[in-house]
């Protein structure tokens, strides 16, 4: 199991880099599978960065913000590293939700 979580979690980092976030978040859920889908996992909560950065490209930016409250909720639970990639996550939101509205960030 761990050659195989390491490919998937390899593949999910890879795929979020290059902005194939729906793929990612595929990735990333089969590797949550692994573990049993535990509903606190920190993996879950990265399948929700990628679901959340999947909806802001789709320019479904309610459902981005839902999503990533999800996955703040788990991640800054589970570990504090985490708080960088949410974070990340939000400013590029707020970014494209002020781009369709006009405003300069």
């Amino acid at each position: 199991m761990m050659d195989r979580s390491h490919e998937l979690f390899g593949l999910f980092v890879d795929q979020m880099a290059s902005g194939r976030f729906y793929e990612a978040h595929e990735s990333m859920e089969r590797l949550w599978a692994l573990y049993g889908y535990e509903p606190a996992s920190p993996y879950r909560g990265l399948t929700q960065l990628a679901v959340a950065l999947a909806h802001l490209e789709r320019e479904n930016f309610e459902g981005a913000q839902s999503v990533l409250a999800k996955a703040r909720k788990i991640l800054f639970e589970n570990e504090a590293d985490f708080k960088s990639a949410v974070d990340e996550v939000q400013r590029r939101i707020d970014r494209r939700v002020s781009s369709d509205a006009g405003i300069n960030l």
